[in-house]
């Protein structure tokens, strides 16, 4: 049966999967032999979470399961935390790809996701993007509030994790992490790709990154940077953004080549990297001639 979607409140769910509790009844219609479970833009709740947590903690139920994708619901942290909970509950277990985007996690939720991280062997491919991992803008205050707690756990799990070849984090203001992904790109040894578009990430970061890819790093083939401010430039595209509404539409900082420089120089001894997207970074024409030097490779796939 499937009772996702019903506005069901925290405890109703809770009688459901006690009356299912040792029996291996699906509530939200996953059969036995599924492979793939999609609840894309599916409105789904912390509620819901609950009674999808009960399919997948039961081998009866979701053990066939490899690929399951949760991408713009509303499950927020709460529901994230029941989920990986569930999925690290099942050891018959073989989910190889999880989709989390826009779902409203914060730095609470991603502890959850790099627990799960860090003990499933199986999870090859994770998407995190259009969160909040990194932060949130507090209205109340009207400012960024940064919670560097939430990437620091899920670099922690990239560190030790032995199976994850794909991650996306995109679209989380992840500004003054590089270190952090640096880090764990020198000793993570499966990473194929990292996708770090539009995470506010500078010139600094793009340091860090690049010297951990240049200091050990023999896996990634793909690097996603684009639309960040690597150079330190950032565009106001609403006055709003700007706080001055005489700026809007403007570049605003001062450029920086420290970090492009850094790149370029980590590609000349990164020979597994075959794909780098750097696009708008409002780079100089003279620091993107200095990344095609560095590549020097017909089949690389440069994006600038």
């Amino acid at each position: 049966c499937n009772v996702l979607r019903n506005e069901l409140d925290v405890a109703a769910a809770q009688s459901l999967v006690e009356a299912v509790k040792d029996k291996s009844i699906s509530l939200c219609g996953i059969q036995p032999d599924q492979t793939e479970a999609y609840f894309r833009y599916s409105y789904l709740q912390p509620p819901d979470a609950i009674l999808l947590a009960s399919d997948l903690s039961k081998a009866g139920v979701s053990a066939s399961l490899t690929s399951l994708a949760l991408n713009y619901n509303y499950l927020r942290d709460e529901g994230v935390a029941s989920i990986c909970d569930a999925i690290q509950s099942n050891k018959q277990m073989k989910l190889a790809s999880l989709d989390f985007r826009g779902n409203k996690i914060t730095a609470v939720g991603a502890k959850s996701i790099a627990a799960m991280l860090a003990v499933m062997t199986l999870l090859a491919k994770v998407k995190l993007a259009d969160n909040e991992i990194g932060g949130y803008y507090d209205s109340t205050q009207r400012k960024f509030i940064h919670t560097p707690d939430g990437p620091k756990a899920i670099v922690d799990a990239l560190g030790v994790s032995t199976s994850l070849t794909s991650l996306n984090v995109s679209n989380n203001n992840l500004n003054g992490c590089g270190d952090a992904f640096g880090e764990a790109l020198k000793t993570n040894s499966s990473l194929k790709e990292l996708k770090m578009f539009q995470c506010s990430l500078d010139h600094s970061d793009g340091k860090a990154l690049a010297k951990g890819l240049a200091d050990g790093n023999a896996s990634l083939t793909n690097l996603e940077l684009s639309n960040n401010t690597l150079c330190g430039l950032v565009e106001v595209t609403t006055a709003a953004e700007a706080g001055m509404a005489d700026v809007e539409g403007c570049v605003l900082g001062t450029y920086s080549a420290e970090g492009v420089a850094a790149i370029a120089k980590a590609l000349e001894v990164t020979p597994s990297l075959t794909s780098l997207d750097v696009q708008n970074n409002h780079l100089k024409e003279e620091d993107k001639a200095v990344i095609r030097r560095a590549v020097n490779k017909d089949d690389f796939n440069l994006k600038m």
